[in-house]
């Protein structure tokens, strides 16, 4: 398991259904948070872009009950500490399991 402190977490999302975009019925089922990051300008030869404020930036959440349960007690829009722990389905990613106070 590891850590990641970030500013704020915005939102906790969990989706199911089936999606019709291809005409043809395909399941979902998805959970994902939502956090701030400090927003990053581009200074390139031909390109300068300021920006100020914050950009957002998506995570994976282990998709169980149990750890919906856990992150709806997240103090949205505060530091904290989240826990990862490596995606069960693909272990070169990681994914949100549970979080601490900073």
């Amino acid at each position: 398991m590891s850590t990641m402190q970030v500013m704020a977490v915005i939102s906790v999302t969990k989706g199911s259904g089936i999606s019709r975009k291809t005409g043809i019925p395909k399941p979902y089922d998805f959970a994902q948070l939502t956090y701030l990051v400090p927003a990053k300008s581009i200074a390139k030869e031909e390109t300068n872009i300021t920006n100020y404020g914050f950009d957002t930036r998506d995570l994976g959440v282990l998709n169980t009950p149990e750890t919906i349960e856990t992150l709806k007690s997240i103090p949205f829009m505060q530091p904290v500490k989240l826990l990862l722990e490596a995606d069960p389905e693909n272990p070169s990613r990681n994914v949100v399991t549970g979080w601490d106070a900073v």
